[in-house]
């Protein structure tokens, strides 16, 4: 992407109304396309005015950073990251919040990435902190389109109650009664198709899903996909999502596929393949940004205020979990599965509230737990082909790490289904010499399934779990250590 200078960049100080030109490819440029429901943004546009800027700008700050690491790579030595990033604020008095979901992330994890690796100067953590840095600073033009009408938006606040707060408290063992779990295990070997198909099967089928009744699928969609750059999946593969709409076309169901990331959704659900998926397979593509949202309120120790989830997943007659295995670095989350997944359906400012209901505090897999009571899936299909024991979910960290466990796992119970899952994932990772808390943790002490089972989410007695398995490489040693450890 070429950019064209038109301020000097020697001075600390730029000015905002008038600072580049910059020359995009017509995907991510100032007028409505309706065939993605998206905005696109000018080409070669110079705005002279700031409130012209303000309008119609697609000049995010990280494309400010962008250029300044293209045209000045002698500016990040001595430590002058911190200066870059001052311009790039002052450059980038960013947007309206139609936009932001299409933009930010696009340049942060292609363009920045590719020009990073193009003039050898920037190191992944410094990537990694302009990132941050950048999305503290989107966050309150993000999210100004997600606040309650009239409610102040305190973003400072919000970002402030991250990483404070207590600890979970200790496992009960007092569990409601719950009905015997199936977890069906498959290998896979050349067939998704045949695994995914072997797997719901097994699990139960789909025989709860009646011709004409809505079905909404939900993969894992935690943000764009990064193509090549990264050595295995973020996101659920297009080809298990691909299985399991064709099962549900067996059943003569109407089929809509959606989930909500973070940032840039509409984004995502192109470049993770989903939306070409859909396309190909006749079903009805909806990511949740296009969905009216409404309140729920679980009622139980945290999300005093509630959260907003999306009225499509409220409104459809059955919800499938096609979520993707892989640890999750936050301090308290450890791994992402079938409960984790489930985030997606709270708005992403409701996952910023003030003070205790922060999401991301030591107890977050308390919360985790609680988000799931706003909707039972009617199964859960485990997408653990290629999964990430080290630098989930978003494989920004130093040295993340994937392993081909090639297995398809589905139940229609989400507590056993993660005891089972995370038990594969702790097994891949011990083997690759992981040092992380999931690791070391046992699968019954893990919040997320215990508090899960308090809430009468799932099954956690080992001893009313049936798992049923075929050709699953080395599952017996899983499976030996999974029951080992309920004793």
């Amino acid at each position: 992407m070429p950019f064209e200078p038109l301020a000097s960049t020697q001075n600390r100080t730029l000015n905002p109304k008038m600072l580049w030109r910059i020359t995009a490819s017509p995907l991510h440029i100032g007028h409505y396309n309706p065939k993605y429901d998206v905005m696109q943004y000018p080409v070669n546009r110079v705005c002279d005015k700031k409130e012209e800027y303000l309008s119609n700008s697609a000049r995010v700050k990280i494309i400010c950073i962008l250029y300044i690491f293209v045209t000045q790579p002698s500016r990040l030595q001595n430590g002058g990251g911190k200066d870059v990033l001052t311009d790039a604020r002052l450059g980038a008095r960013v947007t309206q919040p139609h936009i932001q979901e299409d933009v930010f992330f696009c340049y942060l994890c292609g363009k920045l990435v590719k020009y990073s690796e193009r003039i050898r100067v920037m190191t992944f953590n410094f990537l990694k902190s302009a990132a941050g840095r950048a999305a503290e600073a989107m966050a309150s033009r993000c999210f100004v389109a997600q606040r309650v009408p009239g409610e102040p938006l305190n973003i400072k606040k919000r970002i402030e109650s991250r990483g404070g707060g207590p600890e979970p408290l200790p496992p009960t063992h007092v569990y409601p009664a719950m009905p015997d779990a199936v977890v069906a295990v498959r290998g896979v070997k050349d067939n998704i198709m045949a695994a995914v198909r072997e797997a719901v099967i097994a699990a139960g089928g789909l025989e709860e899903i009646q011709p004409g009744q809505t079905v909404m699928i939900k993969p894992n969609m935690c943000g764009p996909a990064i193509g090549g750059r990264l050595p295995g999946r973020i996101t659920t593969n297009p080809e298990v999502l691909r299985a399991v709409i064709r099962l549900c076309k067996e059943r003569r169901a109407r089929i809509v596929v959606g989930d909500r990331s973070m940032f840039c959704t509409e984004l995502a659900f192109r470049t993770t393949g989903f939306a070409r998926v859909c396309k190909e397979e006749m079903a009805e593509g909806l990511p949740w940004t296009r969905s009216e949202y409404v309140w729920f309120k679980p009622g139980k120790r945290h999300w005093s205020r509630g959260f907003r989830v999306p009225k499509v997943v409220m409104d459809a007659d059955h919800f499938i979990n096609v979520p993707l295995l892989k640890n999750h670095r936050v301090y308290g989350a450890d791994f992402t599965c079938c409960l984790k997944a489930l985030v997606g359906l709270a708005m992403p400012l409701d996952r910023y509230m003030e003070g205790s209901d922060a999401l991301h505090t030591p107890n977050i897999s308390e919360k985790v737990a609680e988000i799931n009571l706003a909707r039972k899936p009617t199964i859960n299909i485990v997408d653990a082909l290629s999964i990430a024991v080290r630098g989930g979910p978003d494989g920004l960290t130093n040295n993340p790490l994937w392993v081909d466990a090639d297995m398809i796992i589905a139940s229609k119970d989400r507590v056993a289904c993660d005891s089972v899952a995370l038990a594969t994932l702790r097994r891949f990772g011990e083997e690759e010499g992981v040092k992380l808390p999931y690791v070391d943790k046992k699968v019954w002490d893990q919040t997320q399934i215990y508090y899960g089972a308090e809430l009468g989410l799932g099954q956690a007695d080992p001893t009313h779990i049936r798992i049923e398995d075929v050709q699953a490489p080395n599952f017996d040693q899983i499976r030996g250590a999974w029951r080992e450890e309920s004793k």
